[in-house]
Parts: structure tokens; sequence; C-alpha cells
């Protein structure tokens, strides 16, 4: 569409309007700039300029008179220094008080112990207390309210004399006699003749080959025989003592702490009743109470020791090891089986500790010889084994009686044989 001249102008009129009044904009924004001061007009802000030629000073101070007391802010304390002399004499004073004052009550205690010790025990008859001349043959064993309980210490292996005692003065005392692995047999010898008032320890309830029964098998069948925690444990044979020793472990390894052995046995008890009534010996089934203990079983580790007890104490070397067999057991030249012993064992056998023939233990200086020939230190521990824990018993309660701590490997060689490597075991090849 072509365009006329009024459009023409009409756009050119506007162009120029438009430019026009850009530039009256410019015209008054530079007018502003040119009016502006390029300070700060002081009477704009101060109705008067300050005068800053004139520096204020504070006014002086007033004058101070000579005559005038200063009195001080604060007070001073004097300390007086005392006499040392006073102190001293005090300090010692005080001293020589506490300790008359602890004499005093030391001695009022001692007495009031005494009184109660005499009146406690005055009507205790002395001769039933064993003579103890070597800490290392007694055992500790624990005291009670009954009148009945012994309540000193006691001998591991005791007299027929001191066990008459025991019976006249009516103690608190459980006799057994020890019965062998042969059951019926020793059944019918008890019923036969025994010490009166004894009972019959059957070997069965006690262990089963030579391995413990278990602690609650055996606290039913002790608690069956009326022994109580703090009954007196006497247990005898009929000549073959290694069954008492047997016994005698057993109750120490369930933890009964009083028990003792009469080592002369029946035969002994026999003929010293030829010459006195007072050994009285009965038969049958024996008139002891029959009522229910309250005994209670406890494992003692201290007289046992495991296979691996043993595989242990060959590294470290803590305990010595006594092999308690024949000698030809030891070295290996006997002809009954497969014999020998643990490496680095030492030998004692039991005839070099019992005399088989006389039936009586050797002379307590020659057990004690014995050992210390093998160099064996009593501060050690032992541990004995031999070719059942029966024949170690033997062993086991001489070194008892002459004060070395010791246990029983249970397992003895027979377990050895089958389970220890061969570097462990000394077996000398047989000639054929």
């Amino acid at each position: 569409m072509p365009i006329t001249d009024e459009q023409c102008f009409t756009k050119s009129q506007a162009f120029h309007y438009t430019r026009n009044r850009l530039s009256n904009q410019n015209n008054y924004y530079n007018g502003i700039s040119e009016l502006q001061k390029d300070y700060e007009d002081p009477e704009y802000y101060y109705s008067r300029p300050p005068d800053f030629s004139q520096k204020q000073t504070p006014p002086p101070l007033p004058p101070m008179n000579s005559m005038q007391k200063i009195i001080p802010t604060h007070l001073v304390i004097e300390h007086k220094q005392r006499s040392g002399c006073n102190s001293k004499w005090m300090s010692l004073g005080c001293l020589l008080v506490t300790v008359t004052i602890l004499f005093i009550l030391s001695l009022v205690y001692f007495l009031a112990w005494d009184s109660k010790k005499d009146a406690n025990f005055g009507n205790t008859a002395q001769f039933i207390i064993p003579k103890i001349q070597d800490k290392h043959f007694i055992e500790s064993i624990y005291s009670s309210s009954d009148t009945n309980v012994i309540k000193s210490k006691v001998n591991v292996d005791i007299m027929a004399t001191f066990l008459l005692t025991l019976l006249i003065t009516k103690r608190k005392l459980c006799l057994f006699e020890a019965g062998t692995d042969r059951s019926d047999e020793s059944k019918k010898e008890y019923r036969e003749e025994h010490i009166e008032s004894a009972r019959l320890l059957q070997f069965s309830n006690l262990s089963v080959n030579g391995t413990p029964i278990h602690p609650i098998q055996f606290q039913r069948y002790a608690r069956s025989l009326g022994v109580d925690a703090d009954c007196y444990v006497i247990i005898y044979d009929r000549g073959e003592v290694v069954w008492a020793t047997h016994a005698f472990w057993i109750f120490t390894l369930f933890g009964h702490q009083k028990v003792s052995l009469y080592s002369g046995g029946i035969n002994e008890w026999k003929r010293l009743k030829k010459n006195s009534a007072q050994y009285r010996t009965e038969s049958g089934d024996g008139t002891y109470p029959k009522r229910s203990g309250h005994f209670r079983a406890q494992w003692n580790t201290a007289v046992i020791c495991t296979f691996d007890d043993i595989l242990t104490n060959m590294e470290l070397r803590t305990h010595d090891l006594i092999d308690g067999q024949d000698r030809e057991q030891y070295e290996g030249i006997s002809s009954d089986a497969v014999y020998g012993h643990i490496r680095s064992a030492i030998n004692i056998p039991t005839k070099d500790i019992y005399d088989w023939h006389k039936r009586k233990w050797r002379d307590e200086l020659d057990l004690i010889s014995q050992f210390r020939s093998r160099k064996l230190n009593v501060n050690r521990l032992v541990i004995v084994y031999s070719s059942s824990s029966i024949r170690s018993s033997l062993i086991w309660f001489a070194l008892r009686k002459c004060g070395y701590n010791s246990s029983i490997y249970f397992g003895s060689w027979p377990e050895w044989l089958i389970r220890a490597p061969e570097f462990l075991k000394v077996i000398p090849k047989k000639k054929f």
C-alpha cells in the first residue's frame, strides 16, 4: 500500500518531538550536577560552627591539706607467731593419749577373748587331740558348734590308740572299711567281722575301673551312709592298703576336708583285741545309726590331672612327674602287656614306699630320703601315675604324708599309651 504525504509528515513530527524531549531531559540532569556543591555547608548542619581552636581541659584538683589523716581503705591483719615450744608439747601430749587408749583397748580385747576361749573349750578333753610334730603331715579341718566334732588338726595317718580314743569318747566319727573290686567277697568279709560301728565302703560306688564317678553320685552315696560336712572320716582296710588309699583320694577329690587313714587295718585291730577288750569288733551289717547326712560334694582340681594337663606339663615343666609302676613295667621288659613310661617321668616303685610282706609303710624318714634321692622338691607340684589310678593312690598318699602337694593322673599309662604321640612315650623294642 503506498504511503501518503500526510503520513510521512506525521511520522517526522513524532520523531522530532521525541528527540527534543530526550535533549531536554539531558539538559535538566546536567543542570543539577552543576548546581551541586563539592563541600558540606556548616550552617546547614549547625546553628553555630564549632570552635576547634579552644581545647577543653578538666578542672583543677582541690588543694590537699597536709594535716589531714588518710583513712586506709582495707585492714591489715597481723599474725602473731606462735611459740614453737607450746605446739611441740601439744603434739606430744596427743600422741601419748592416743597410744594409751589403744593399749587399754587391746588389753581389754585380749582378756575378753581368752575368757571366751576358755569357756568354749574348757570341757574338751585334751588327750583326744593328736600331737602335731610337722606341719606337712597334717590337714586342716573345719570347726563346728557341735561339741563332738574334732576342732583340731589331724594326721592323715593315725594309730590304733587314737582311733580307740575317738570311739570311747563318742566323737562325731564316720568309720569306713574299704571294699575291693571283688564286691561279693568284701561284703562277706565285712559281715563276718569288722571294727565296731564301721560301715562298708563299696569300691563300685567310688569309681569305675579307676575313673571317679560323678560328684552328684558320690554325694548321694555319702549321704546315704550318714556322712556330714563336718564328719571326721577314717578309713581302714583288710590287708590291702591300696583300696584304703584310693578311697582316701576319692573323699579328698570330692571336697571332704577331714579324712584320715588307719593303715593298721582290721588285722592289727584284731591282734590288739587279744590283749585288751576295748578293741571291739562286731559282725553283721553294723550298728551305726541309719540316717541321711548333709555332705555336699565339690570337685577338688588340686588332686587330679587329665591327659591334657600332662601334655601341657611336657612343655611348661611346672610339675615333677612320678611313675609308680614296678621297675620291669617302667623299663618295658615285662611280658604281661605293652609297658613303658612317659618321657621325663621318675620311677618310684610302690615296694619302695610300702612293705607288702609286713603290710606296713616305710619309716617316714626313709620315705623322705626316697623322695629327696629322686630330686623331688617339696615346693614343686607333683603328678603321679601308674598302671591305674588305684595303684597311683599309694604313691600319692605317701607324698601327701611327707608334705608334697601332689595329684593323680587317673588315665594312667593305658590312656597315655593309646593317645599320646610317639615321641612322648618310651617303649623299648622287644626282642623276639
